[in-house]
């Protein structure tokens, strides 16, 4: 069997699960400024909407929100579905920009 992990997964212990306490995953993408052809000053003055609309953040975007579907799916399945889980897709852009999406 493939073992796959998600890069941060944080879930309430069972006996604090009443609680409004939330179980999380994150999945973390980085790219190079070279992948946006952007220097740090430009990406800087994008707006998130401006970056999120980057072709490489979309793609980077894309592949995490896949990835943590796949881990809910795999941990629905082994756990009998008792965590409610929220995704949340992180990607860097350099040390300059950080975006990050609920999915």
């Amino acid at each position: 069997a493939e073992r796959r992990y998600a890069d941060l997964t944080l879930l309430v212990r069972p006996d604090f699960r009443h609680t409004v306490l939330q179980n999380f995953l994150f999945e973390f993408k980085y790219l190079k400024l070279s992948h946006v052809n952007l220097s740090g000053e430009k990406l800087k003055q994008l707006s998130l909407a401006e970056l999120e609309a980057l072709k490489p953040v979309k793609e980077k975007l894309a592949e995490s929100k896949k990835q943590l579907l796949d881990y809910r799916t795999d941990l629905e399945l082994k756990y009998d579905n008792v965590f409610k889980l929220q995704l949340i897709s992180v990607v860097a852009v350099g040390f300059d920009r950080l975006l990050w999406k609920k999915i």
